[in-house]
């Protein structure tokens, strides 16, 4: 165990701090034959899964391009003259819990990139949004979804009068798509289907513009996931099984240095097994770094619970958040600022026990 999280570690080069929480990461073990694996207890960091890491989802999301699941359909998704243009096969196969391309707003021109696209609602939409000079990427795993999504695409660029979606094969833990090429990336419950949620959200950062902004609506919880829930294939298709604990989400959007996280909606979903999900939309920003204005990492010491400096960055109390170096110029001895290593840099300290 020791040697999985040790190579998850260097997966993430460039972070000053590595947090894996239960179930953080699903590890595939090598299926050697004759070989098998044993769990000898449960307090796991990384969780084992079958195939890929994605196997099971995308079986779940194959039968669901196919045939119509109910379960999982959109009760967010745009009706009456909002989506007319948009055929009606992938109209009945709109999956998700929110509607992000509506919170997202974007304008005319604007680069959209649409990570779990399924059947391409959200990129139509974004498309009628961003008009014939703006540009939207889907990315998916699945072929089943991706033919659908691009049987329809030929029907909207018709109807649109122009054509910028393209759709693309792959996983949103390695985005096909090139560095800081994105003003916004949407995502529309499917994040929670990730097997490495944090490369996930450190693809995005990459993949965005500075400046960019990421809003997605996602499956979260206030407690714990069941354990029943959390291993289950049809609960994981279902959004329900890998859905993260709400502050658990918030500790990891900034570890891996988003800013000005804001969240949007929030309203109950599904109840299952004793534990209660809700749909919530938020909304996070990749910096704006000068050349030479290098990540630094600070934290707000107190009295107040939280504050928000002038450029819109939120600093809780206690909590380490990544700030531009311009930005901690101003920062008086109410905060720690951290050098390389660790150590506070702006304060003088007296040495204790350890030291």
């Amino acid at each position: 165990m020791l040697a999985l999280i040790a190579e998850q570690a260097e997966s993430y080069p460039d972070q000053g701090v590595f947090r894996l929480r239960m179930g953080d990461v699903r590890y595939d073990c090598p299926q050697d034959e004759g070989t098998e694996v044993v769990l000898t207890h449960c307090n796991c960091v990384i969780s084992l899964s079958g195939t890929d890491g994605h196997g099971s989802v995308r079986e779940f999301y194959t039968a669901a391009a196919k045939n119509t699941n109910t379960d999982i359909q959109n009760p967010q998704a745009p009706a009456g003259s909002l989506d007319t243009f948009i055929p009606q096969p992938s109209k009945d196969r709109s999956y998700g819990c929110g509607s992000p391309v509506k919170d997202a707003a974007p304008t005319m021109g604007e680069t959209v990139i649409d990570l779990g696209s399924g059947s391409g609602v959200e990129c139509f939409l974004a498309a009628r949004e961003v008009g014939p000079t703006g540009r939207v990427i889907g990315i998916d795993m699945t072929d089943d979804m991706l033919a659908l999504a691009e049987a329809s695409r030929k029907e909207v660029a018709t109807d649109l009068g122009y054509d910028i979606v393209e759709f693309r094969k792959g996983f949103l833990e390695k985005i096909p798509v090139e560095d800081a090429s994105a003003d916004v990336v949407i995502s529309n419950c499917v994040i929670n289907l990730s097997p490495d949620k944090r490369t996930t959200y450190l693809e995005i950062l990459r993949v965005l513009k500075p400046g960019g902004r990421l809003i997605v609506s996602d499956i979260v919880t206030d407690t714990p996931v069941n354990g029943a829930v959390a291993h289950s294939s049809r609960w994981r298709g279902e959004c329900l099984g890998g859905a993260m604990q709400q502050d658990h989400l918030l500790q990891m959007l900034e570890d891996c240095g988003f800013i000005c996280i804001r969240l949007h909606k929030r309203f109950p979903y599904r109840e299952v097994m004793g534990n209660s999900f809700y749909s919530l939309t938020y909304e996070a920003r990749k910096p704006i770094l000068s050349d030479n204005d290098a990540p630094v990492r600070v934290a707000y010491r107190g009295p107040y619970p939280a504050l928000v400096t002038e450029s819109g960055f939120m600093l809780q109390r206690g909590h380490i958040t990544t700030l531009p170096e311009s930005e901690t110029r101003s920062l008086d001895e109410s905060f720690f600022v951290f050098d390389d290593k660790g150590v506070v840099a702006n304060i003088d300290q007296e040495p204790c026990c350890c030291g």
